[in-house]
């Protein structure tokens, strides 16, 4: 189970990656803070589309969904800050 943060043009390559399945992973969640973005969806087609969701709601989806697994696709500005959420959420 894992969850992207970032959605950018890294993330959604991400998100959209087929190969994940294969390896028995699965992204479950992708988290933005980009107001356009959330709200709207990515993913792979053929595996299913996920809605984008506001960073706020990290910490409540990880619990709902015991994420396992937090990829960080963000600017290098902005990756420490999200990597102390995901531990402070209990992703590991």
């Amino acid at each position: 189970r894992m969850i992207v943060v970032g959605i950018g043009h890294m993330g959604r390559a991400l998100a959209g990656y087929g190969g994940f399945a294969e390896r028995g992973l699965r992204v479950v969640g992708l988290f933005d803070i980009d107001p356009e973005l959330i709200g709207s969806t990515a993913g792979n087609p053929q595996v299913g589309m996920l809605p984008i969701l506001p960073l706020a709601d990290l910490a409540a989806f990880v619990h709902a969904n015991r994420g396992a697994i937090g990829v960080i696709a963000t600017p290098a500005d902005a990756a420490q800050s999200v990597a102390e959420t995901l531990v402070g959420a209990g992703v590991t």
